[in-house]
């Protein structure tokens, strides 16, 4: 596996679990609506990285 493909799967990696921390715990576990608004919305950014990813590891694989 070249070093390219093996880096954007590690990053797809993280990015998954981290956004499987903030919905599974993070906003759970926030004390106020400020907090949770900040992990809602980071939930967002997170869900649009791995699909960005997704699609790159796509690309460079065909």
């Amino acid at each position: 596996m070249d070093n390219h493909l093996y880096n954007l799967m590690s990053q797809l990696t993280i990015e998954q679990r981290s956004l499987w921390r903030i919905q599974n715990h993070y906003i759970s576990e926030s004390s106020t609506e400020e907090e949770r608004v900040f992990w809602k919305n980071l939930v967002s950014e997170k869900e649009n990285y791995i699909k960005e990813l997704k699609e790159l590891i796509k690309k460079v694989t065909i």
